[in-house]
């Protein structure tokens, strides 16, 4: 951002990339009924396989023994080879006579109750927003939405607006700023009171982008430079002006010199309040950054920057 040009040095590239290295194919979700069809079907062919299995021994077992004395069978003595094979013979055949222990129309017919079940789903009006209807993707998890108890959504700024205003500020003990702030407002529509109306800014007034803060008093203490409230309110929006990490852009507003890049919205709404009363933040370099101070240009060359951390709660800057 802001910079003619740059070098790159591209260290991985194909399946090596990042983007491919995190990638993976969406894994295959399956209903608690099909998962519970197929946990019965794995233990019947268990069954299956061992009532098999004890039909072969016991088979081979009669060819080798009482059935050789039978005349009517006609069975000759074997060897433990030909017993062996008499017995992989007779596995294979009872498996076919238990075939039928496995529904094998059971997978089908639940697919088609499930593709019957979405056709239901997209035309149930009662399932339908501002007329659009239900969008049935995939059927294999239909008979889970009436087993659906908790939606979690995280909150994230995709759901809100994510918009900051400087309406109020603390300078020296003094409260500076018209109307009340959102908080006050959410506080007062739950407890059911009237909220009162945003002051509005007189005819005129200079509007600045995320800025609305209503007060003729710091007005009136920012054009007297000879008071000990003015040097305070200079140290305060000298601060906001000079202790951020924001980038400057061109401006496409009209009456807005220059524009802000903030990676927070509530660090851009405070270098906008500094514009806002004079104290406009121009441009940055490798060595410190420019102030315009209601009019004249200071340079204030940062010795060590400390940027806000969740622990220390703050920023931090040390320049001259």
């Amino acid at each position: 951002r802001n910079t003619a040009w740059a070098l790159a040095c591209v260290v991985f590239t194909g399946h090596e990339s990042k983007i491919q290295m995190n990638s993976s194919q969406a894994p295959h979700k399956q209903s608690a009924l099909e998962k519970l069809a197929n946990k019965l079907m794995l233990i019947i062919l268990a069954i299956q396989v061992v009532l098999c299995l004890g039909g072969a021994v016991a088979g081979a077992i009669y060819q080798g023994g009482d059935a050789v004395g039978e005349k009517y069978l006609g069975v000759e003595e074997s060897s433990a080879a030909e017993l062996l094979l008499y017995g992989v013979t007779k596995f294979f055949t009872f498996l076919i006579i238990f075939g039928n222990f496995i529904p094998i129309s059971l997978i089908v017919t639940l697919g088609v109750v499930k593709l019957l079940q979405g056709f239901f789903i997209g035309a149930d009006e009662d399932m339908s927003c501002g007329g659009t209807k239900a969008a049935v993707r995939t059927s294999d998890l239909n008979e889970e939405l009436g087993q659906i108890e908790y939606i979690f959504s995280d909150k994230t700024g995709t759901l809100t607006r994510n918009r900051m205003e400087f309406r109020k500020c603390s300078i020296w003990g003094n409260s500076y700023g018209m109307g009340i702030a959102e908080v006050r407002r959410r506080v007062l529509k739950k407890m059911g009171l009237p909220i009162p109306a945003d002051p509005v800014p007189p005819p005129g007034a200079k509007k600045t982008p995320h800025v609305n803060l209503v007060d003729s008093q710091l007005e009136t203490v920012l054009a007297d430079e000879d008071t000990e409230e003015y040097r305070h309110c200079l140290r305060f929006f000298l601060h906001l002006a000079i202790n951020h990490t924001v980038m400057c852009e061109a401006s496409n507003i009209p009456d807005i010199p220059v524009a802000y890049s903030a990676s927070s919205p509530d660090e851009g709404a405070l270098v906008y309040a500094a514009s806002h009363f004079g104290f406009t933040f121009s441009s940055r370099d490798s060595t410190g950054l420019y102030v315009n101070v209601r009019g004249r240009e200071i340079k204030v060359i940062v010795e060590a920057d400390f940027e806000f951390t969740s622990a220390r709660k703050c920023s931090s800057i040390a320049c001259r």
